[in-house]
């Protein structure tokens, strides 16, 4: 519980710079006629988090029917990375559940399969009030993805399995930023313990899920074992 409450707070901590961190989007956009069942006098502010392999630029959402659309457009391809984006909608729908999102990068559309652990409600600005939702979302399964954040002064260098035990192999030098990782080896879940390792020592490392359903996990050192 205590994990979950820290990851809480760190991702709120995000979402509070949001001017920053996340493409803000209130203008530009598209609505058609939608077939939505919405709460009067409210906006729903999107934060989405999408896990793709390049650079992406949000552009406009439609709503439409039962589906809202969130669209974006490739700027780069490259490693898998966060891109993050904030849509704020005049609607808030009856039923926010992830299946009513999708998200379309070029012919590419796929869904949300994590709810994030955030939804408390971020101020809008405006008159009303606003609704806060953060999802996560990408082409590939989230069960295998990993955001590893190495020990301070230390960067990620690559994982192994070792009876029940999930290593992290790290080496000194680089910043505190964390490593986005997929590996069979994250999704499939196999190990009682985690353990950083730079080949001389070792530090004790813990894992906290990002949300709800199919998630990225969060691997960190353990306190106090720095």
């Amino acid at each position: 519980m205590g994990n979950r409450t820290l990851l809480a707070a760190f991702v709120f901590a995000v979402l509070l710079a949001g001017s920053a961190a996340y493409w803000v989007h209130e203008s530009g956009h598209k609505t058609e006629e939608s077939g939505l069942s919405c709460a009067a006098g409210e906006s729903l502010q999107v934060f989405v988090d999408v896990y793709y392999p390049g650079e992406l630029r949000p552009g406009d959402y439609i709503m439409i029917d039962d589906r809202i659309t969130l669209n974006f457009q490739e700027v780069s391809s490259g490693e898998l990375q966060v891109n993050r984006a904030n849509f704020t909608l005049p609607c808030v729908p009856r039923d926010v559940i992830p299946k009513l999102f999708e998200i379309r990068v070029g012919e590419r559309v796929f869904s949300p399969s994590c709810e994030g652990l955030i939804t408390t409600p971020v101020p809008s600005g405006g008159n009303g009030t606003s609704l806060s939702i953060y999802y996560i979302a990408s082409p590939y399964n989230l069960s295998e993805v990993a955001l590893i954040v190495s020990p301070e002064g230390y960067s990620f260098e690559g994982l192994k399995l070792e009876n029940g035990t999930l290593v992290v192999l790290i080496s000194p030098g680089g910043g505190d930023e964390g490593a986005i990782v997929k590996s069979q080896v994250i999704g499939e879940r196999n190990w009682v313990r985690i353990v950083y390792t730079d080949g001389k020592q070792e530090w004790m490392g813990r894992e906290s899920t990002m949300g709800e359903g199919e998630c990225p996990i969060w691997i960190f050192p353990e306190s106090g074992s720095e």
